[in-house]
């Protein structure tokens, strides 16, 4: 894995809704490789530093999650809860 280290003066936003640090601005202090993966070395306000998939953040392309969701969701919640109801009935009888 190869880092190319950059100045603090730049700062990225983790913006996957479901990352546990979603919506903080942190550092940003380098770029890393590998695998034909991209990551960013970020540091946080105690100086602790860690690596995020740059697709999780303001540098990644714009997603839109919910758009992505139903794309790749082969269920619908409605018919996820029909189906739970049915299931429900079923082991009552």
């Amino acid at each position: 894995m190869q880092t190319t280290h950059l100045s603090d003066d730049d700062y990225v936003t983790i913006t996957h809704p479901f990352h546990p640090k979603a919506g903080k601005e942190y550092t940003l202090v380098g770029l890393s490789k590998s695998g034909g993966k991209e990551k960013l070395l970020c540091k946080d306000a105690d100086g602790e530093e860690f690596f995020v998939d740059i697709g999780l953040t303001s540098m990644g392309q714009k997603v839109d999650w919910d758009d992505q969701a139903k794309a790749t969701c082969d269920f619908r919640y409605e018919d996820l809860v029909a189906l739970s109801d049915a299931m429900g009935e079923i082991s009552v009888k």
